[in-house]
C-alpha cells in the first residue's frame, strides 16, 4: 500500500508530503487510523496525529481528516484502494495532522 501523508513543521513553517510504502494492502481491512498508527510506530516516529483512548468509535470527530479528497473519520474509514492520501481537514495545523 502506498500512503502519502501531509506534513507540517511549525519550527520552519515548511509543508509537504511524505510517502510511505506499507507491507500490506487493503485486504487487511485496516482503518486509516490503524494505518497512521502503523506508520508512526514502525516507519516514522516523527509523524504527529491525534488519537485518544476512545478513538475508534466514530463518535467525537477529532480524527476527521481529508482522505483521498473527502473529509472522513480516520478511526472508522477503511480505504478501498492501495493508494491513500491523507491530509488535515484544516490548514490551521499545529504539526502534521494535528489541527484545531
Amino acid at each position: 500500500m502506498k500512503v502519502r501523508v501531509f506534513r507540517f513543521n511549525p519550527d520552519t513553517g515548511k509543508t509537504g508530503f511524505s510517502d510511505y510504502l506499507l507491507p500490506f494492502g487493503v485486504e487487511r481491512g485496516y482503518t486509516v487510523m490503524m494505518i497512521i498508527r502503523y506508520i508512526h510506530e514502525n516507519l516514522d516516529p516523527t509523524l504527529s496525529y491525534y488519537s485518544h483512548s476512545v478513538c475508534g468509535r466514530g463518535i467525537c470527530g477529532r480524527c476527521s481528516m481529508e482522505i483521498n479528497g473527502k473529509i472522513r473519520l480516520a478511526c472508522a474509514y477503511v480505504p478501498d484502494s492501495d493508494d491513500l492520501t491523507i491530509e488535515p481537514k484544516s490548514k490551521k495545523c499545529f504539526k502534521d495532522l494535528v489541527c484545531n
